[in-house]
């Protein structure tokens, strides 16, 4: 937390970034997540946007929130970014291909639960429904 202090107090946010890309998913596994959420206020919006670390950090709070369909669009951000070519390491990709993983899993829990709030798909378009009009995902 001195380190993000530190770089924060100094305007850097590339080293910024750079720490917290690099913890935050750490402070999130040990119930961190108000820290996690401080440390991603210390950045400018568009700053967040273009940082694949940063979008996949947003998307992992809006899940410890509960809200999918926020996670769904910070996963697409996500996607987007690393389509756009962002600077990234093969952390990026990685969380990418994990969050979806996570998603998806959700999305399956709830309808297996009939917990089913929306019908919508992980894309934020219609579930994929079988035949009998059950979703496929």
């Amino acid at each position: 937390d001195s380190a993000v202090m530190h770089a924060r107090a100094a305007g850097d946010l590339e080293v910024l970034e750079a720490i917290v890309s690099v913890h935050g998913g750490q402070y999130f596994t040990i119930g961190r997540d108000a820290t996690v959420e401080k440390w991603l206020e210390a950045f400018p919006p568009e700053h967040v946007l273009h940082s694949p670390g940063l979008n996949g950090l947003q998307c992992i709070k809006a899940l410890h929130r509960g809200d999918e369909s926020r996670a769904r669009q910070w996963l697409r951000m996500l996607d987007t970014t690393l389509a756009a070519g962002a600077h990234t390491d093969a952390t990026g990709t990685w969380s990418a291909d994990v969050l979806h993983a996570a998603l998806d899993e959700r999305h399956v829990r709830r309808h297996q639960h009939g917990a089913v709030l929306d019908n919508r798909g992980l894309d934020g378009g219609p579930c994929p429904q079988t035949s009998a009009g059950a979703c496929d995902r």
